[in-house]
Order: structure tokens, then C-alpha cells, then sequence
């Protein structure tokens, strides 16, 4: 939106705005919220149900899991029914990590940086950041190209570099899409996945090609 975020969290500048203060940055937030949040989860979403279509034994895992969790019941899922849902988050998460919605990223730096190798990047350098390719090292996971949700198990984990996986970015200037979309994404596959299928009728081409 372009405006001055450092004032604290969304409840301290809604109590501002209704002061008459600090409109404009609480004006942006909520188009951040509307306009960053919700693309990332549409787009996700639609990812995920390409990839359900085209893997079934990825989809027949994902049914099997709500079913336990919903039964015969119509109900809606709340919150407590995400926290179940084990086996679809780490498929949301596998499916960002293939298909992040913004594949690339750039971040101007204010001040000189040296980085590891010794190369310093000057100040008012604008950096390039290719998601895809480190979500693609082999290094990091094993058969890149394969989609896997058991790169998310825990035990997988737990030794990854903090910015291994940084579908939205991340530290200060990340998406305000961060966990908001994997969080609504459970909550729109728990209400509509029991009931449906869903079935691929092509062969499964999705790629991704990224060149810096």
C-alpha cells in the first residue's frame, strides 16, 4: 500500500483511527489485508486443488484425513479442526513450495552488505530474490522437482534454514499473506474437500521455469 507500517500491530492503529489518527496507514493495512491476503489464498487454493486433481493418492491421503476429522457431519471446520488437519497443511506448504504465488521477490538495500563469499553489494542495491530457486535446491530438498508433503514433517524440518522456505518472503517486510492464506486454505479445503473430488483431465505438466 505505501505506507509507514511501523506503528505498531493492526489493533493499535484501529484504536489510533478511531481517534482520528493514523487513518491513512490503518486505510492501507486493511487494503493490504483485502488486496495481498486474499490473492495469495486464491491463488494457493487454486494451485492446490490443480495438484489434488492430478495426484489422487495426495488426494485420497487428504479425503481420508477429513473424513476422520468430519464424519458423516455437514458441520463448518473451525479453527480447532485445522490444527487436526496434519496431512493437508503439509501439502498446502509442499504446494507453496512448487508453486509459490510470487515466485520472485526484490528488496533495495540501504546500506553496504558483505555477504559470506566476501562480495559486498553496494548501498541503493536493489536484490533480486528467486523463491523457486531455493525452494529447488536439492541440498535443502531431496528430489527438488518431486512433490512431497513429507518435507514437512517435522523431523524434516527441524535442521532447515530459517529462510529455506520463504513462499510470501519473510522477517519485517513479508506478505501480510505469511500464515494467513496456509491458515484460510485449511478452512476452505475442511468445508468443501469432504463432500468432492476433484479430477485432472490432463496429464500432469505443471512447471515452472525461473531465470535470473
Amino acid at each position: 500500500a505505501g505506507v509507514n507500517r511501523d506503528i505498531g500491530d493492526l489493533s493499535d492503529v484501529t484504536q489510533a483511527a478511531t481517534k482520528g489518527t493514523y487513518f491513512d496507514q490503518s486505510r492501507g493495512l486493511k487494503d493490504d489485508l483485502d488486496d495481498d491476503g486474499h490473492d495469495t489464498v486464491s491463488a494457493g487454493a487454486s494451485f492446490v486443488i490443480c495438484v489434488l486433481g492430478a495426484k489422487p493418492d495426495i488426494q485420497d491421503k487428504v479425503l481420508q484425513e477429513l473424513d476422520e476429522i468430519f464424519g458423516d457431519s455437514d458441520r463448518p471446520a473451525t479453527f480447532n479442526d485445522t490444527l487436526n488437519m496434519k496431512y493437508l497443511e503439509r501439502v498446502i506448504l509442499e504446494t507453496l513450495r512448487m508453486f509459490p504465488p510470487v515466485p520472485i521477490i526484490a528488496r533495495l538495500i540501504k546500506e553496504e552488505l558483505k555477504l559470506p563469499s566476501g562480495y559486498i553489494l553496494p548501498a541503493e542495491t536493489t536484490v533480486v530474490i528467486a523463491q523457486l530457486k531455493i525452494h529447488k535446491r536439492p541440498e535443502i530438498y531431496p528430489n527438488p522437482e518431486e512433490f512431497n508433503p513429507d518435507n514437512f514433517l517435522p523431523e524434516n524440518m527441524n535442521n532447515r534454514h530459517y529462510y529455506a522456505y520463504i513462499p510470501f518472503s519473510a522477517g519485517p517486510r513479508s506478505c501480510v499473506g505469511t500464515s494467513f492464506p496456509v491458515v484460510e486454505s485449511l478452512y476452505l479445503s475442511g468445508d468443501e474437500g469432504p463432500p468432492f473430488r476433484v479430477e485432472y483431465l490432463g496429464p500432469y505438466i505443471f512447471s515452472q521455469d525461473s531465470e535470473v
